[in-house]
């Protein structure tokens, strides 16, 4: 090969090269939030997930791989402290808070503060006499949903402006399918809106808020925890008491806990999940969870 075909070749690489890596590289942190923003990156690149499903960020630790993907990263979209404790250090060691983004931290983004999971004689919870920080399961509530798409369809836009009316056109049809979402759920859930139930761990602050549901009891209240014996009677006076109808387990938490307090209640078992453990990561993600909530908690609440 001639020096004047070799160059040539070299030149064409270069371009070709600059081009692909135009589209911005982004990491997302769990599968909700990456759902989130595949939505918006439809149609020009996916975003690569940091904790794999079923996987909990609660014990998660980064392989070296993982760190490779955050150093390379143009934008690193994650909940934020609250949830994700494993990025805080390799963030900041990273440096770069310019291509960082905690959804917990967007301005706007209506945030609930952690519960002491415990139970009052009069049912309910007892909020904590210090505040533990932001509750970080924001994303089940579909208008903070609806925030991060914003957000996020802007900054890509910032970053790759030659695709920025795809990332506008994504977001907008990505905030109107949240709408009808919402909506949705909002009627299918009104006639079981009054009916206490008791949850595995309170991760589902967020989706009781916004539709009016009704939790009695929490049975692990640290998912890094296990309850002790006068906690667990605590939740089963409240089944009894508040003539509870479900208690839901979540598929990657101790389900013995769960026959312990529904041992000789009456009450149903159900499953609930707030991460999507077994939902394939991308832009359906989110919408196939957010319905399965919604259908897990009617079908078992709705039987007599």
């Amino acid at each position: 090969m001639s020096a004047v075909k070799f160059i040539a070749l070299l030149l064409l690489a270069c371009v070709y090269t600059s081009h692909v890596s135009a589209t911005p590289r982004v990491v997302a942190s769990i599968a909700p939030v990456h759902s989130l923003v595949a939505s918006v990156m439809r149609g020009v690149a996916e975003p690569e997930l940091l904790v794999s499903a079923g996987s909990s960020p609660h014990a998660f630790a980064l392989a070296p791989s993982d760190m490779r993907a955050l150093y390379d990263a143009d934008l690193i979209v994650w909940v934020g402290r609250p949830l994700e404790r494993f990025l805080v250090k390799s963030l900041h060691t990273i440096g770069n808070p310019g291509a960082q983004v905690a959804v917990a931290e967007l301005p706007g983004m209506d945030l609930l503060k952690l519960r002491r999971d415990g139970v009052e004689s009069g049912g309910g919870f007892v909020e904590s006499r210090a505040t533990r920080g932001a509750d970080p399961h924001l994303w089940l509530d579909p208008r903070n949903a609806r925030l991060i798409v914003t957000y996020v369809a802007r900054r890509l836009a910032a970053l790759d402006a030659r695709n920025a009316q795809q990332y506008a056109v994504n977001a907008r049809a990505t905030i109107a399918r949240l709408n009808d979402l919402d909506a949705r759920i909002e009627r299918q859930l009104a006639p079981v809106r009054h009916l206490p139930f008791v949850v595995f761990h309170d991760a589902y602050q967020y989706f009781e808020r916004r539709y009016g549901l009704n939790t009695a009891a929490v049975i692990q209240s640290d998912p890094e925890a296990s309850p002790g014996a006068r906690w667990i009677l605590d939740v089963r006076e409240a089944i009894e008491t508040e003539q509870v109808r479900c208690v839901f387990a979540e598929p990657q938490l101790n389900s013995a806990l769960v026959n312990t307090v529904l041992e000789d209640s009456g009450a149903r078992r159900g499953s609930l999940d707030p991460e999507g453990a077994d939902i394939a990561s991308g832009p359906e993600g989110y919408f196939i969870l957010m319905q399965r909530l919604a259908d897990s908690l009617h079908g078992c609440l709705a039987k007599p």
